[in-house]
Parts: C-alpha cells; structure tokens; sequence
C-alpha cells in the first residue's frame, strides 16, 4: 500500500538564502571555467614571461579554484546534510568561513600585481603603489578577522556585531581598484598625447578595457558592502562569489591582452611597412633588426621596450636617432 506524501509541517521560502547562494555559485562556476581557459591560454602562449609573472598567475589561479570547490561544500551543508533540519540555517560550515579570507587573499595578489604595473609606468614614482598596497593589505586583514570571528560566533544571527569589520574590508577593496582604474586611465591619457599612428587606437581600446575590468570589481564590492549591511539572506554572498571570479579574470584578461593588442598593432602598420611583431618574441623595423619585448605594465597595458641593436644607448625620444622614425612614448634600452 502506497503511502501518501506527507508535507513537512514548516514550510520555508529559502529563495533568498540557499536560493541566492545557488545563484552565485552557478554563475561563479561559469566564471570560473571562463578564467580556466584564459589560464591555459596564458602558459601556452606567454612561456617566456618572468617568474614573477608565472608564479603570480599560479598561485592566484590555485586560490580562485579552492575559492570555487569550498562553494559546493557550503551548499552541501545546509541542502543534503542538514535537509530538513531548519535550526542549521543559522550555522554555516567551514567552507564557508574559509572562503571569507580566501576571497580577500586572491583581492590582494591581484590588487598587488597592479600596483606593480602602476609603479612601472609611473617611471617608479611609490605614492600611489603604496597607497593601493596598504588598502589592499588592510582589506586581507579585515577578510582573516572575518574568518576568525566567524568560527567564533559560531551562529550567523551573532554575525551582526561585525558588520563594521565586513564593511571595511569591501571599501577598502573597492578603493584599492577605484584608485588602480583611474590611474591606468590617467598615465594612459598621458601617454596617448604622444601617441601616432596605429597606437592612438590602442590607447584608446586599453582605457576602455581599464573601466570595464576594474571599475567593474570595484561596484561590486560597494554593492557586497551596502548589501551585508541592510540585508540579511544569501544575495550579498551570492554578489561576493561573482566578484571573486571577476577579480582574476580581470588579472588573466589584463595579462593575456598582449596578445590581441600587440597583432592588432603590427596590423595597423604603426606609420613603417616593414615592422613586424610577435606578440612575444620581437620583429623587424625598417629592416632593423629589434629586441622586442611585449610586458604586461598595467591592467590591459602594452609597454614595448624596444632595443634598437644598431644603437642600443640611444635614448627614447619623438624620433629614432639610428632608424628616423618616429616612436611612441615607449621605453628604450
């Protein structure tokens, strides 16, 4: 004899808890194969970039992907182990707490990469590198203090008393890339007024590409932040988890922009017809033979150092002293 179906005598709308969770986590999920692919792509085409480079992008990429498998574990904990079971709502698991410093940790290897990058184009002025540096350690102090107050209040109910804590930490992030964009777009303002030719374009296309990427982290911490601290449910954790993903795509799609920039540089010809560029390993110029070397500077920035082998002392300026043309604003060796 069939036995009927039974509802449960306490019926919940989890829409805004587990619900938003599992919004975050499937579109982070998506996000997390799109950063994968721009992983692979960078070790097979920019092999013979620095350590420094490689290391960056492995350990960040090993932080995004532990970030993602905690995700299913925290799920995991309030959907099947504790199915049924309301009062584990007001619990959450390891993971999750885990993931709380894991997200400012990749914030501040990407955030300290750029600042890198700014302090290079900068012509290695440390004002605003540092000033990026500091907010960003802050943000990872204050996203470890989370991690340790959560294991101690136990109960997400208690978590109220700490939301000072929370919002620090997301402005501090938010600053930190507000304060990388508008620099990017300022040196390249800058050194577009020295731009000719096919680089004018360049220019133009990286400070789009700027605002796009890290003003993007940027709103979404401030969002995280307004959210954690009127709202209650699952939606600003879901809104966090994206914008973990979008902090290394934004590192990967900066590094890998060489790529792209660099042919679309040797397509327009760049005012000689004889100069032709790899995206890594250099080319000729009006029949010279040049070192070139495609670095990543700053978020979606191309510095070409150029070497010209007929005269490797000569100083960077409107025009080559050995080879009569005309140069952008790029550093010479």
């Amino acid at each position: 004899m069939d036995t009927a179906y039974a509802p449960s005598p306490v019926q919940l709308d989890l829409t805004d808890s587990l619900g938003g969770l599992l919004t975050g986590m499937t579109i982070s999920t998506v996000l997390l194969g799109i950063g994968l692919s721009q992983t692979a792509f960078y070790y097979r085409t920019f092999s013979d970039d620095p350590a420094f480079t490689k290391w960056m992008v492995g350990v960040s990429c090993i932080v995004n992907v532990l970030h993602a498998i905690m995700l299913p574990k925290t799920l995991w904990f309030w959907a099947v182990t504790n199915w049924g079971n309301t009062a584990s709502l007001n619990y959450v698991d390891f993971s999750y707490n885990l993931n709380l410093m894991l997200t400012g940790l990749l914030s501040l290897l990407v955030q300290a990469f750029f600042a890198h990058r700014i302090f290079v184009l900068s012509h290695r002025q440390p004002y605003l590198p540092i000033i990026i540096l500091i907010l960003s350690f802050v943000q990872f102090a204050f996203s470890f203090a989370s991690m340790i107050r959560a294991f101690q209040l136990v109960e997400q109910s208690s978590f109220g008393i700490f939301t000072w804590g929370v919002d620090i930490w997301m402005y501090c992030a938010a600053g930190a890339d507000i304060i990388i964009a508008a620099s990017v777009v300022t040196y390249l303002r800058r050194e577009g007024k020295s731009a000719w030719g096919g680089t004018k374009g360049i220019v133009e296309k990286l400070i789009m590409l700027t605002l796009e990427s890290n003003l993007l982290t940027a709103i979404l911490s401030i969002i995280v932040a307004i959210l954690f601290s009127t709202i209650r449910n699952g939606w600003p954790n879901a809104i966090n988890f994206v914008a973990v993903r979008m902090y290394y795509i934004s590192l990967m799609v900066n590094i890998n922009a060489r790529h792209e920039l660099a042919k679309k540089l040797e397509s327009s010809g760049v005012g000689a017809p004889a100069f032709h560029m790899s995206p890594v390993n250099g080319g000729t110029m009006g029949g010279r033979p040049l070192s070139t070397k495609v670095s990543t500077v700053l978020p979606l920035l191309i510095v070409m150092e150029l070497t010209c082998r007929s005269s490797p002392r000569s100083t960077c300026s409107a025009v080559c002293a050995s080879c009569r043309i005309p140069r952008p604003s790029w550093t010479s060796r």
